[in-house]
């Protein structure tokens, strides 16, 4: 079971009432490949009728085969009457059960409605009625999460993306129903609890007694489609004194830099393996990553009008170096909402209200050129300056940081009134 299963779970035991089923995504397809959390293969559900004991049931779905090949869209899948219930209340007899809180967990990636257009829509979310009858009753054809507005069903959706545009073009996408958005730092709480936990080491906290070898690192594995910001990057930026990192090809699409870039005049270059590893860390010797002065956290999305963060932007705060967030407009102030500290006493960090990507990329090279510009002795004296900061910033995060993500999971289910 790993972390995102593991906490699906505990969401649904600790946090949901009776009368609800939860449904979520997994990262890997039956083949083995990596779906971007799209498909999902597991449904909890549970209800205490008459007074009874609560009955808690683990269905197992599995995606539709189109022409005899699995297509990827189609791990979005409906269920259907051939899944039955361990106590032989057979899946739609549980759905006919009326007034239920249905939940959607996509609490771990961020929701794109253009790029999944064939799952965020009125086809996958509405329930009809179709031909035949079970228990001498019409039979209902049931989207993809059981949900019957008409007989009292809610849906929740959990998610991980405040000031999002996507969340908020959801009630105009999707009209069959009203999606309750539920909103917490999903992201944050798995990287406090799981990811990172296990480096709060006394070895390792002495940050002051580290040697500085490199002033800043970049490492960017994907670099084409909406990742395409991170080559741009790394041509705005003095490369000298650096460790970037930037495959011959990228491992999502195949292209080579200048296909995605023809105008780039960055050389491919290699510090580690690109292992898919932003929830790593070395400890055992000194690497590029821990060795640099200024950490610089290519997130996952840019362009977006959301505040998303991932694991990433913690390495550097478990690492207690500084950093420099090369994310959407707002994500900066967006973390330091939850009480972390950032750099503005050093450089400019107004680069986090600018709207207009390139000129917000713009403004991050500059800080990054600036920084490089520096010379050994002022970095030194620089890190030395920032230690309350670095200090504080790790002691959040190993402290009350997880239980005020926890919290606000809890209380924004709250909201609903359940």
């Amino acid at each position: 079971m790993n972390i995102e299963e593991y906490l699906n779970y505990k969401i649904y035991n600790d946090l949901l009432p009776d009368r609800s089923m939860m449904r979520w995504f997994l990262r890997k397809d039956p083949l083995g490949n990596d779906t971007g959390s799209r498909p999902f293969k597991f449904c909890l559900s549970k209800y205490n009728l008459d007074g009874g004991e609560q009955t808690q049931f683990i269905l197992n779905a599995f995606p539709t085969l189109v022409g005899g090949e699995i297509l990827s869209h189609e791990y979005y899948h409906d269920l259907d009457d051939t899944m039955a219930l361990s106590n032989k209340i057979d899946m739609i007899d549980f759905l006919a059960i009326p007034n239920k809180n249905v939940y959607l967990n996509h609490s771990y990636e961020p929701i794109s409605l253009d790029n999944d257009s064939f799952f965020w829509n009125n086809d996958v979310f509405t329930c009809k009625i179709t031909g035949g009858k079970s228990h001498g009753q019409h039979k209902k054809k049931y989207g993809t999460f059981g949900c019957d507005t008409k007989q009292g069903d809610r849906l929740f959706l959990l998610h991980s993306e405040r000031a999002s545009l996507d969340v908020r073009k959801l009630k105009n996408v999707i009209n069959s129903q009203t999606v309750l958005p539920v909103y917490w730092f999903a992201n944050g709480y798995v990287a406090a609890t799981e990811y990172f936990a296990k480096y709060n080491l006394e070895i390792f906290n002495d940050f002051e007694s580290r040697a500085i070898r490199y002033k800043f690192v970049c490492a960017s594995r994907l670099f084409s489609e909406n990742k395409k910001y991170r080559l741009e990057l790394l041509n705005k930026i003095e490369l000298k004194d650096s460790a970037y990192s930037l495959l011959d090809v990228c491992p999502t699409t195949g292209q080579t830099p200048n296909e995605v870039l023809p105008t780039n005049n960055v050389a491919p270059h290699s510090f580690d393996e690109h292992a898919n590893e932003s929830a790593y860390i070395e400890i055992r010797h000194e690497t590029p990553f821990n060795t640099s002065f200024l950490h610089v956290v290519l997130e996952t999305l840019y362009t977006e009008q959301k505040h998303h963060l991932t694991e990433k932007i913690f390495k550097p705060i478990v690492l207690q170096q500084p950093f420099v967030l090369a994310a959407p407009t707002g994500c900066l102030g967006y973390l330091k909402s939850y009480g972390f500290r950032t750099f503005d006493r050093w450089w400019d960090e107004s680069y986090d209200n600018i709207e207009d990507p390139d000129a917000r990329l713009d403004a991050i090279a500059d800080v990054i050129n600036n920084i490089a510009s520096l010379d050994w002795d002022q970095l030194y004296q620089m890190r030395t300056e920032m230690t309350e900061v670095l200090k504080h910033n790790h002691k959040l995060f190993y402290g009350r940081f997880a239980s005020d993500c926890w919290h606000e999971l809890k209380q924004n289910l709250k909201q609903y009134d359940f």
